[in-house]
């Protein structure tokens, strides 16, 4: 059995160990509120299960392979999670800064023919480019630009149509739904709905117009632990690293050591003692994975506005975008 279905076939197990050994704190249960003797019940127990599992399941061979893979593991799962509270956390004070103005909205949604909700998830927030894309959306008088959380936002758009409104239904029923601000634009509600970082346009532009001022906005920088790049970046055994601009290989080399990357100093050169992928098409990039691509300065992630469905007053009608991410040159 090779590598590969030996991981398949004992999926299941490393689960189970990752399960109790990756624990953040606030998923452990509280020790300070145990006596002596039930915190050592629990160290004894939780240690038994592990042991039970290790022992019952799993040959020499299988033991090895999984001693390699737990560590990585555990370290993805915890990346993953601080990643969430990190993004839900800059998204929290992001809002805050852009408080949504709801009789401004309302109104707007009267006045307007067009409505586009677009993902600002790709954005870089914090750049200078990107506040100056929105600036310049404000400033015009064509585009009316609101933030919000997608609770706000769906509610006063609307999530359901007039046709299938309830009318013995009343605010605080179960079952009561906010009726449609304009005929269709439920659907805008809706896609609000799944979005934790949507925002929404309003404007009498037209679409084509709408997806051609979007892409005005595009920014190729480092990418963020846990976004996937625009491209895979392999290199092959005995290849020669190409050293970015005023960079010393024999500062450079120890440094990527340290990441876990196979490198040694080969007269004055960088050199791979063995294949190593830093990143993989449609694989979230790890933390040491962004660390090791800063220092050899390549910026793998194109950060842009994606903009996901526009509503036509003309029509009653919402179009569901597909766009394709810009790709860095």
């Amino acid at each position: 059995m090779d590598n590969e279905k030996q991981r398949e076939g004992l999926k299941w197990v490393i689960e189970r160990i990752v399960g109790s050994w990756s624990m953040m704190p606030e998923e452990r249960p509280d020790i300070s509120k145990m006596s002596r003797d039930q915190f050592a019940e629990y160290l004894k127990t939780t240690a038994a299960e592990r042991n039970r599992l290790w022992e019952e399941h799993l040959d020499k061979n299988q033991k090895d392979l999984i001693a390699k893979e737990v560590p990585l593991l555990v370290k993805q799962r915890r990346e993953a999670k601080k990643r969430e509270l990190n993004q839900a956390r800059e998204l929290g004070e992001y809002l805050k800064k852009t408080p949504l103005n709801k009789k401004s909205f309302i109104s707007d949604i009267e006045r307007y023919s067009s409505i586009c909700v677009f993902s600002f998830g790709y954005a870089k927030l914090e750049s200078s480019e990107y506040k100056k894309f929105i600036k310049s959306l404000t400033d015009d008088n064509s585009y009316k630009v609101y933030f919000g959380r997608k609770k706000a936002l769906s509610m006063i758009v609307g999530v359901v149509s007039e046709a299938k409104l309830n009318p013995e239904l009343k605010p605080g029923d179960r079952g009561y739904k906010i009726k449609e601000l304009r005929p269709g634009l439920h659907k805008i509600g809706s896609m609000l709905q799944n979005y934790d970082d949507a925002a929404v346009l309003l404007t009498d532009k037209t679409k084509d117009e709408v997806l051609r001022k979007f892409k005005e906005y595009n920014e190729c920088d480092f990418v963020k632990t846990g976004q996937t790049p625009m491209a895979p970046l392999v290199f092959a055994k005995d290849e020669v690293l190409p050293l970015p601009p005023r960079s010393s290989a024999m500062n450079l080399c120890p440094k990527l050591k340290e990441l876990g990357m196979p490198v040694e100093l080969s007269g004055g050169c960088i050199k791979l003692t063995e294949t190593f992928s830093v990143c993989e098409d449609g694989v979230r990039v790890t933390e040491d994975a962004t660390k090791i691509l800063r220092l050899l300065k390549k910026k793998m992630f194109n950060y842009a506005l994606v903009p996901l469905c526009c509503w036509s007053a003309s029509t009653g009608e919402t179009e569901y975008l597909q766009v394709d991410m810009p790709s860095c040159q």
